[in-house]
């Protein structure tokens, strides 16, 4: 276990809302951790929704883990708000996480995205990716999390899949789907595949 003296704290870049549907909304936030092998097995999170007028529309209650040295997308999806529209997210984590020493053999597992693409098929936006894992370990539940950014770099859609396993030396297919067209095509698209390293077995 590391003190927290030792370890920078988690960054957030930023937390915002996304409509999914009429009364439904999807809700992402960006994480940044700059300790190169610190780690935690568990946070626990919440997420909370605000109309125009500051009032209180929706919260949800997550937990996930902490990859170290780079970026970590927190996705919850299907927040119900009524008729209600959200305008801000606030996040937050409870507590100090529980930092530990990432194992060394998992840090040397880097994940790799291609193929990155993006159409419009029956209606609906999809986008597609390649996930590849060229190390010589096999690894279980990858969360993969699809941004889609405008050309201003803002980000107006998001969405998360999981493959539950993906083995040594191998890729597999992503696909990611919303149920009408963008309004504009996009300008970029992030593909931010991460799992949890100390479930890696060697």
């Amino acid at each position: 276990m590391l003190c927290a003296a030792e370890v920078s704290p988690l960054k957030l870049v930023w937390a915002r809302p996304f409509k999914a549907t009429t009364g439904i909304y999807d809700v992402l936030a960006y994480i940044e951790n700059y300790n190169i092998t610190a780690a935690a097995k568990k946070i626990v999170y919440k997420f909370s929704l605000y109309d125009e007028n500051n009032i209180l529309v929706a919260e949800r209650v997550g937990k996930t883990y902490v990859t170290p040295n780079g970026k970590i997308p927190i996705f919850e999806g299907n927040i119900r708000t009524g008729e209600r529209v959200p305008r801000r997210v606030f996040f937050e984590v409870s507590g100090t996480p529980e930092w530990e020493k990432a194992p060394s053999q998992a840090m040397s597992i880097s994940l790799g995205t291609r193929n990155i693409s993006y159409d419009i098929s029956n209606g609906k936006s999809v986008v597609s990716a390649t996930v590849s894992n060229p190390s010589s370990s096999s690894i279980t539940n990858v969360e993969v999390t699809a941004i889609i950014y405008d050309e201003r770099g803002n980000a107006f859609a998001v969405s998360k899949t999981l493959i539950e396993s993906l083995a040594k030396d191998s890729t597999r297919d992503v696909i990611f789907t919303w149920p009408i067209p963008f309004e504009n095509e996009p300008s970029r698209i992030e593909i931010v595949p991460r799992f949890d390293i100390f479930s890696v077995r060697f």
